[in-house]
């Protein structure tokens, strides 16, 4: 648990910062071999739309579906930073949220986080092909049947559509339009999200790896987080 309390690490790094909301929280944890990262964003608030939802649920499963997605790809296969790296959207009465996760050693914090980062920009710069939707769209039917085989997922399906207020019919209508999207619908709806600011949170050994942060990551600021 850490306090709400922050102490800045470096306090030229905002005077310099070309994006002041850009802030990178650290957690110490003294002597730990990996650094911990979280980053997150919301996506929509309680008025989200059925398109909302695609948005969120096809970023999220693109860039996080495990094996197949682009992070995992990249950041563990490719370039050997992390063990695996995730990502979820949820959607909440109240919001919409997206996150990934993962973990990376030491020396490699710097290069994991801005890996995530710049995929996230790339989402909003570069249209995906159309093979790379249709599997994510598989991915996402398939990951909805599932649910819908048991009774547990279709208790919370119901219970989901009652908090939203969303209907059998515009859960259908969600699906529909997930299996006609193109390259360029994504992209434009990529953009209505705020991508590039996203809420991160790092446990890690702060001493080892703030300099390293703050050389790679030049605009965004460092706040430690000081345990109770």
């Amino acid at each position: 648990k850490a306090s709400a309390k922050a102490s800045t690490i470096n306090s030229s790094t905002v005077e310099t910062s070309t994006a002041k909301d850009k802030i990178l929280y650290i957690i110490d944890a003294p002597d730990t071999v990996q650094t911990q990262v979280r980053i997150g964003l919301v996506t929509a608030t309680a008025d989200a739309t059925v398109q909302d939802a695609n948005t969120c649920q096809m970023i999220a499963a693109l860039l996080g579906r495990g094996y197949s997605g682009r992070l995992f790809y990249d950041l563990r296969e490719v370039r050997g930073l992390s063990y695996g790296v995730y990502g979820r959207c949820v959607n909440a009465p109240l919001s919409q949220y997206m996150y990934f996760y993962g973990s990376t050693a030491l020396e490699n914090s710097s290069a994991f986080i801005k890996g995530m980062l710049d995929h996230l920009s790339l989402i909003t710069e570069q249209t995906a092909s159309q093979n790379e939707i249709n599997a994510t769209v598989t991915y996402l039917q398939g990951k909805q049947q599932l649910s819908l085989d048991s009774p547990f997922g279709k208790e919370s399906l119901y219970i989901r559509q009652l908090l939203s207020g969303q209907t059998t019919a515009e859960f259908s209508q969600g699906m529909k339009q997930l299996q006609q999207l193109t390259p360029m619908q994504l992209l434009q709806q990529a953009n209505t999200l705020s991508l590039t600011t996203p809420i991160v949170v790092l446990r890690g050994d702060a001493d080892k790896i703030s300099a390293d942060l703050q050389q790679k990551l030049p605009t965004w600021e460092l706040r430690q987080l000081e345990p109770d």
